[in-house]
């Protein structure tokens, strides 16, 4: 895990395209293969705080939750600690989100199969390259990834995929379903990895997530 990118940052200009599920779900999954894993909760709404605290297994992962002065120092605190950081941002762009931005190693980017999502996704890729021009970024960029979310069945969803693979930037292969199961993690502070049967498929998608990611960051994923 050493050799691994340390900061994964959820970044979507646009609310609801499923970034806190994502973080939420893919820590349980590193967390629960053994991995040195922690959260940092940069939303305002702090909705990856309260699935934390919901009694289940999340709750033996590591997580901060930070805004303004404090994004900074919190961040890297958890980056001293763990060897991976996986930071839930605000559904919009804020000063909170760029602070993260200095640190993130990849930018991952959820999107639903919408019109208005494909929109936001090409937003977020703006911010992002506007990042990655400053003098901050532009000898080590963020590395941007897409993550389509809440898919279902039917030609809409393959033409949004279209849409934003058009926009230049990879979509993983892996994709995330709208499930029942994703709310009752929420409501039980825990991930698929750990809900047993009933979760089988939910968990199937998001291992297959997280092995895209740690490829995708070019790692292997042994």
């Amino acid at each position: 895990m050493s050799d691994f990118r340390r900061v994964i940052a959820l970044v979507a200009t646009k609310g609801g395209a499923g970034k806190t599920t994502i973080a939420a779900c893919l820590a349980g999954e590193w967390g629960h293969r053994g991995q040195d894993v922690a959260l940092l909760d940069a939303d305002p709404q702090r909705t990856l705080s309260a699935w934390h605290a919901g009694g289940g297994p999340l709750v033996d992962i590591p997580i901060g939750a930070a805004s303004g002065a404090s994004v900074d120092p919190a961040l890297q605190g958890l980056m001293k600690q763990h060897a991976l950081v996986i930071v839930d941002t605000a559904g919009f762009a804020n000063r909170d989100t760029l602070a993260v931005l200095r640190w993130a190693d990849v930018a991952l980017v959820p999107f639903g199969p919408s019109p208005a999502d494909a929109l936001g996704a090409a937003q977020t890729i703006k911010l992002l390259c506007d990042v990655n021009a400053t003098v901050e970024r532009q000898r080590t960029p963020v590395q941007i990834l897409m993550v389509m979310n809440g898919v279902s069945r039917g030609a809409m969803t393959a033409h949004i995929r279209g849409e934003v693979e058009r926009l230049g930037m990879p979509v993983l292969a892996p994709s995330v379903h709208r499930r029942q199961i994703y709310a009752e993690a929420m409501l039980s502070g825990s991930a698929p990895c750990w809900m047993g049967s009933g979760a089988k498929a939910a968990a199937a998608e998001i291992a297959a997530l997280a092995d895209a990611c740690w490829v995708s960051a070019g790692r292997s994923n042994k």
